[in-house]
């Protein structure tokens, strides 16, 4: 009866085995073929990421120059600044010793008897550091007024001993004051 039920009995183990080692293979190559697709996907996001950090670390590298030129402007500014206000408190000193100066210079007479020449009514002799509004002022009259009346005159350029009308002036002109 040994024999027999062997020979009867069909052995599956192999069946199995050959089952399990399908299957296996099936596996391996289902395995490989998911790595090899995640292998590509992760090659195109490395990639990608290289691409976006090559673009962040030039983007760094713009604005760092930009900076850089930017902090050079600047200094080269404030160094132009610098040497402008220095310019200008030179000016500034001349022009305060040019004017001290002038204040201690003696008038130059002019032609003979000029200095004693009377002034006719409503009209005004100028002095060393006059100017029009001290003019209007010290005359009662409106800067405007003194412009208008004497429409030829170099207001910047008022030389000493040069006469001015004085408009609209009745009585004698004032003295020269110093």
């Amino acid at each position: 009866m040994d024999t027999i039920s062997r020979d009867n009995t069909t052995n599956w183990l192999p069946v199995v085995g050959g089952i399990a080692i399908v299957l296996a293979i099936g596996l391996s190559i289902g395995a490989m073929y998911s790595a090899s697709h995640a292998r590509n996907d992760l090659e195109v996001v490395k990639t990608a990421l290289e691409d976006k950090l090559g673009t962040i670390e030039s983007t760094a590298n713009t604005a760092n120059n930009t900076a850089n030129q930017v902090t050079r402007d600047l200094k080269a500014t404030i160094d132009g600044v610098a040497k402008n206000e220095q310019a200008l408190n030179d000016n500034f000193e001349t022009l305060k010793k040019e004017v001290q100066d002038s204040k201690t210079k003696a008038v130059k007479p002019g032609p003979k008897g000029s200095s004693d020449t009377p002034v006719a009514k409503g009209e005004y002799k100028v002095k060393s550091g006059d100017i029009g509004t001290s003019i209007a002022k010290d005359n009662g009259v409106s800067l405007q007024a003194l412009l208008d009346a004497n429409p030829g005159v170099d207001w910047k350029r008022l030389k000493v001993g040069q006469i001015i009308k004085i408009p609209g002036s009745s009585a004698p002109a004032p003295a020269p004051h110093n």
